[in-house]
């Protein structure tokens, strides 16, 4: 058997990302995107899909390197105020 039968019919170089950001431009594109959510978040047609996924308290634990239930926390125990960029 050839080896990309044995990787599911992909090879490793297929599998890489197209694109790749370093560290150190990795917390500033998180916090564009979250500034960027944050305008959507109060859009009526907008709040489901934030309903489903607390993304911006997934961008806040990337950004604060904290787990994501300790910014969860933060943010109950605020009574739902997001902290700002």
């Amino acid at each position: 058997a050839s080896s990309s039968l044995i990787n599911g019919g992909t090879s490793r170089r297929a599998r890489t990302l197209p694109f790749s950001l370093s560290p150190q431009k990795l917390v500033p594109a998180f916090k564009n995107l979250k500034e960027k959510l944050q305008q959507l978040q109060g859009n009526p047609l907008e709040s489901r899909s934030f309903m489903y996924l607390d993304i911006i308290a997934w961008l806040e634990s990337r950004i604060d390197n904290v787990p994501v239930q300790q910014v969860r926390r933060r943010i109950f125990l605020q009574g739902r105020k997001p902290k700002d960029s």
